[in-house]
């Protein structure tokens, strides 16, 4: 989305631009543009559940129960 905005307001010109059999650069991009955000949400969400699952696991011990005294660790 970035890229387009800079393109819009820099080179808009270039966004009426045909690619291949009439279709605008600016058509192009946006039809690119969703599948590219997936992607980069979907590679965020397992980069963060990968790092965050040692700290999870961290906190669970700390909140499990100690046998030995009754009370939290």
């Amino acid at each position: 989305m970035f890229l387009a905005i800079l393109l819009l307001a820099c080179a808009p010109g270039l966004l009426d631009r045909t690619v291949a059999d009439g279709i605008p650069v600016g058509l192009v991009l946006a039809l690119i543009q969703p599948p590219v955000i997936g992607l980069a949400v979907a590679l965020h969400d397992r980069a963060a559940v990968h790092r965050e699952r040692a700290r999870a696991d961290d906190f669970r011990e700390r909140a499990e129960p100690d046998p030995w005294r009754g009370a939290l660790r």
